[in-house]
């Protein structure tokens, strides 16, 4: 059996491994929708109040976060595609096929769950709040989107999503270092894929999990003024910004 004539059955096959488990990882995420307790007008406007800035002054980062990396992987998947397709070189047809299968896999992770806080400033602003129950209904909207934001967050930063991110980069190395037997390429091929991964987790936008925490615990405040450093990704690199 020739392995450079069938190679686009590895990363056929590893993709199909991985995105059952991916999938299974993101099925693990569950919303749990709060309810306010009676609160007076005042309060309710004040929480809402809160939580919209708190939103507004994290949407930058969570949409550039959100489309940045959908951006990236699909010119990667798309990219790549081009090479299996029209490349003559055996070894670089192999490298892009398995490559096409951890960047669609980066893209379904940002597609099938997107962060929650890239569109929340926009759901809420489209609320209206001229009677008392629609305030209400805006505040139980807000504070599920708060919370849903911290949850993936953790949920981006936890073990089960890194095994995943670590198995597929895994794989793909050991499809080149082993079935097409080049050791050194594989070796090199995971330890990038590895480092792009813990990337692509840096940059996750994390600010949802201490406001939900500040406003669980009721220790929040519409003045609060703290500085924010946060890395986004960018087509030519990485970039940062402070938000104060």
């Amino acid at each position: 059996m020739n392995i450079k004539k069938n190679y686009k059955l590895i990363p056929i096959s590893l993709f199909i491994v991985v995105t059952f488990f991916s999938i299974k990882s993101l099925s693990a995420a569950t919303e749990d929708n709060s309810k306010s307790l009676a609160l007076t007008d005042k309060d309710v406007n004040q929480r809402i109040d809160w939580i919209e800035s708190r939103f507004s002054r994290g949407n930058f980062h969570a949409k550039t976060w959100q489309y940045g990396w959908t951006t990236i992987f699909s010119s990667s998947v798309l990219t790549r595609s081009y090479i299996v397709s029209n490349d003559k070189d055996p070894d670089k047809q192999f490298d892009a096929g398995v490559g096409i299968f951890t960047s669609m896999s980066g893209l379904l992770s940002v597609i099938l769950k997107p962060l929650p806080s890239s569109n929340a400033s926009a759901l809420l602003s489209a609320m209206p709040t001229d009677t008392l129950e629609q305030r209400y209904k805006k505040l139980n909207k807000a504070e599920q989107l708060l919370k849903s934001s911290a949850f993936e967050a953790k949920r981006r930063w936890g073990w089960k999503i890194q095994t995943v991110f670590f198995a597929e980069q895994l794989l793909a190395g050991l499809a080149i270092g082993i079935v097409d037997d080049r050791p050194k390429d594989g070796l090199k091929v995971a330890t990038l894929g590895l480092l792009a991964s813990e990337l692509f987790t840096f940059t996750v936008p994390v600010q949802s999990i201490k406001d939900w925490d500040a406003y669980a615990n009721g220790t929040y405040s519409r003045t609060n003024k703290s500085s924010n450093l946060f890395f986004f990704p960018h087509p030519r690199g990485i970039q940062m910004a402070l938000i104060f």
